[in-house]
């Protein structure tokens, strides 16, 4: 019976460990990269472009994309600062 919980209990810390891990890899924000039709990186006023989780930012980005058509391409990046 010892045993079964000594491997729970290392099994369940080492999930943990592996979790700590990646968490610590992600991005602490995400940022909507504007570019216009000439390739350029731009700056539009009065858009949001900084979030802080990956589905925010994709939900903007399309809901931008809808609204500027073919004026400007929006992507998502993370940024670690």
């Amino acid at each position: 019976m010892a045993i079964i919980v000594i491997a729970v209990i290392s099994f369940l810390l080492f999930n943990l460990f592996l979790t700590i891990k990646y968490l610590r890899k992600l991005p602490k924000y995400y940022v909507i990269e504007i570019v216009n039709a000439h390739g350029n990186k731009t700056a539009v006023e009065g858009l949001r472009v900084i979030f802080a989780t990956y589905d925010a930012a994709e939900s903007y980005a399309r809901f931008y994309q809808d609204i500027y058509k073919d004026q400007y391409k929006f992507r998502v990046t993370g940024l670690k600062e």
